[in-house]
């Protein structure tokens, strides 16, 4: 045999591997680590820290050079053993710290022995690529006995399915492929298979072209792609295994690049098989899917459901229930009429609950009309209807968890939450003990797209274990097993990262069962008040519901027009030309963080005198021949209040030809007139939504070789540390008040980190010489 080639798995989703080559010949032996392509790299850069081995008793370490991938080669010894052990551990600081990941003995005709332990969650392989959370990892592993009988109870038809059984689906049917989305992408494709095909209307982008938005697009069948041209959508479909994203990136790129297969009626049941197919290699048995009202509250799909269901479930052995999704964002008047469609179709026994979805930026409490609603119609129809609620997601608004609870308690409601990263505070904990012990709530924990999504760092901050000490049922989930490339064996080990023990599983296990037991019983008592022409009932009562009339926004709306006039009052400019005269030639120092009271006052009053110094402090050392202030959305509190009144200080006392620019980036006309302080002096519209903030205001400063400077903050703060590690633009975080910018030094070297003035000043100096006028 010329050589003995081993390949061992890192991680579940095999993207990290170990190759080893052993030439008995020459008794060489040599070893490289292989990761997926287009990715940062600094996975592969950190397992070099964490990988140890033992090779025929030697201890080896891969060493990295800067032009190539990381790698060892040795020859063994005429006195080592012709058949020999290789152990792998990973973390620690030697060969015997950490965890045994695998074990092999080799001999001069093969592999004699192989085990591979332990691998790698996509929770962890994720964590890797931070700066300094990797030296956390791997986590110590507790053994988790995997229960007969589990459950996905949040996940959503979008994202479940595999993006390699998703793409095996739409090759399979021919199903078109919107060309806009493969230029997007820089994917070849033959004009001669361009074709004319639907458009399907996808709210997170199309939303705000409510009316404007074409029936028809061009597309090609997926099929008449290449195999290289696949490979790159199928990589598009799902979020990276080395790294985190932001909300805006799943729904203007990942879930985008989906819905065009998702929403295609030509795949409807396969890719309900689908589902059933790989919940079943998971040993899931019963599954709740959302699906948006826009897909699911159709009649047609819905016969369909009733069909095939059946004969699904005996086949595999996989219920399959749904969930009408409501997209919390849309226009109320649209939201009523999905309200009322539910209330239409609700008799299915398949639809089981509603499920209010979206990004969170709104409070709860906006919904409350909707939720009483569909409480009126489920006292009357069907006592047991699951209200459930994506609320604690993430830290933009802290009481949506509690007011979500309290609202299922005013309602009597069965409620499940969906996510609760934030938010389960004693108020929120105590409303679900009192309906736990009425068999009301159910907590659903997301902890792998909780940080694919960059709403939390760590498996700690999960409060799994504070709910089983109070007795209130929760489950593990999903949230898209195919997006975060996660599932049901990866899911447990994280649970035990978050402190979870083999008594806890059994725990959820018990409230699966019940929770399965339950809609059993009442999925038979709805199929037998099913009426028999349900669905012509359906459609006549589609039929009847009023026309529903949408105005689209005018360019020059009202409000954008009184957005200008009350910058003019102000004499806040906004011309091009007053931006270039203020900007032109300079580099900006963004500062984004705890802006409006939310934030500024979770800060100590300590830190937030810190604050105010060191923004004095900054404003006063700035060259404004060299640089101008970037600030976000401004607020009538916090940091931009005190770099307002600072500048104002400062500019007071100078000429005009010295006055140092203070710029609002904004993407959307509907601040109010609270919001904006005398010492602003100029808004820099941005093109964009809601949730590309952070993307465009990070993509502006690195346009511009500037600097970002982090306080505190929440949501869109953390998003943007994301965003600016990920393009590479310089940033800086400061250690100390409660917020983002704390958090999230965690995650980052100190040489990004400051705690005052004099550390602050020497980081804008490194990366913008030309910054500052003085050093105080």
């Amino acid at each position: 045999m010329a050589h003995v080639t081993i390949e061992h798995p890192l991680d579940w989703g095999y993207h990290y591997q170990l190759i080893f080559v052993y030439t008995p010949g020459t008794r060489h032996f040599a070893g490289r680590i292989i990761g997926p392509v287009n990715t940062t790299g600094r996975v592969e850069h950190h397992l070099v820290t964490l990988i140890h081995l033992k090779v025929a008793g030697e201890s080896l370490t891969f060493t990295r050079r800067p032009d190539s991938s990381p790698s060892l080669s040795v020859t063994l010894p005429p006195s080592a053993s012709a058949v020999f052990d290789i152990d792998i551990r990973l973390g620690g600081t030697k060969t015997d710290e950490g965890e045994l990941f695998g074990r092999y003995r080799v001999t001069a005709r093969g592999v004699e022995y192989a085990e591979v332990f332990q691998k790698l969650t996509v929770f962890e392989t994720r964590m890797l690529a931070n700066e300094k959370l990797y030296r956390w990892l791997p986590y110590p592993r507790t053994a988790l006995k995997p229960p007969a009988l589990r459950t996905d109870l949040h996940t959503h038809s979008s994202g479940q399915v595999s993006a390699e059984g998703l793409m095996q689906i739409a090759v399979e049917s021919h199903v078109p492929y919107p060309t806009r989305l493969l230029d997007a992408l820089g994917i070849p494709y033959a004009l001669e298979d361009v074709q004319v095909t639907k458009r399907f209307f996808y709210p997170p982008t199309d939303g705000p072209e409510i009316g404007r938005i074409p029936a028809e697009e061009d597309a090609v069948p997926i099929d008449t792609l290449s195999s290289q041209s696949r490979k790159i959508l199928s990589a598009a479909m799902s979020v990276p295994a080395d790294r985190q994203v932001t909300f805006g990136d799943l729904e203007v790129s990942v879930y985008r690049f989906r819905t065009p297969i998702t929403k295609s009626p030509k795949i409807a049941l396969k890719l309900l098989q689908k589902y059933a197919e790989e919940y079943a290699q998971q040993g899931v048995r019963y599954a709740e899917i959302t699906a948006t009202t826009s897909g699911l509250l159709l009649p047609e799909y819905m016969a369909m459901v009733h069909e095939h269901m059946p004969k699904l479930e005996e086949e595999t052995g996989v219920k399959l229930r749904f969930l009408a999704g409501l997209p919390r964002n849309l226009p109320e008047a649209i939201l009523a009429r999905e309200v009322e469609k539910l209330k239409i179709m609700g008799a299915s026994p398949y639809i089981v609950g509603v499920d209010f979805v979206g990004f969170e930026d709104n409070k709860i409490g906006n919904l409350e009309p909707h939720i009483r609603s569909i409480a009126d119609w489920a006292r009357e129809h069907d006592p047991e209807f699951t209200l459930r609620i994506h609320a604690g997601e993430n830290r933009k608004n802290f009481g949506n968890v509690r007011e979500s609870l309290r609202l299922a308690q005013k309602y009597k409601m069965r409620v499940r939450i969906g996510h609760a990263a934030h938010g389960l505070d004693k108020d929120a904990l105590d409303i679900a003990d009192a309906l736990a012990k009425e068999d009301l709530v159910i907590i659903e924990f997301n902890p792998d797209s909780n940080l694919a999504l960059n709403n939390i760092d760590t498996a700690e901050e999960l409060e799994m274990v504070k709910c089983l000490d109070r007795e209130i049922p929760f489950v593990l989930c999903s949230d898209g097993g195919g997006l975060f490339q996660t599932d049901i064996w990866q899911l447990d080990d994280t649970a035990s990262f978050a402190g979870l023990k083999e008594h806890h599983i059994d725990t959820i296990v018990k409230h699966e069962q019940h929770h399965m037991r339950r809609e059993a019983a009442r999925f038979a008592r709805k199929l037998l008040r099913l009426p028999k022409d349900y669905n012509e009932r359906v459609e006549k009562e589609f039929a009847a519901l009023p026309p529903l009339h949408i105005t689209p926004r005018r360019e020059d709306d009202a409000t954008a027009q009184a957005f200008e006039r009350h910058l003019t009052s102000h004499g806040i400019q906004f011309s091009p030309e007053s931006i270039k005269e203020a900007t032109d030639g300079k580099r900006p120092i963004l500062i984004l963080g705890a802006s409006g009271t939310r934030w500024w006052d979770r800060i100590s009053k300590l830190q937030q005198a810190v604050i105010t110094d060191l923004l004095q402090g900054l404003v006063r050392s700035i060259d404004p021949k060299s640089c101008y202030l970037l600030i976000g959305r401004p607020k009538n509190a916090g940091i931009t209040t005190v770099l307002s009144s600072a500048v104002i200080a400062r500019n007071a006392s100078k000429l005009p030809a010295e006055h140092l620019a203070l710029v609002s980036a904004t993407v959307q006309a509907d601040q109010t007139t609270q919001s904006f302080t005398p010492g602003l002096t100029h808004v820099l519209p941005l093109r964009g939504g809601l949730f590309t903030v952070p993307h465009q205001l990070v993509d502006y400063v690195a346009h511009h070789q500037g600097l970002v400077v982090f306080i505190g903050g929440g949501t869109f703060v953390r998003d943007a540390v994301l965003v600016a590690r990920e393009h590479g633009v310089g940033f800086a975080l400061m250690r100390g008040p409660e917020g983002a910018s704390t958090d999230k030094c965690v995650m980052f070297d100190p040489s990004r980190q400051f705690s005052d003035l004099d550390g602050l000043l020497n980081i804008v100096e490194r990366h913008i010489p030309t910054a500052l006028r003085q050093r105080r």
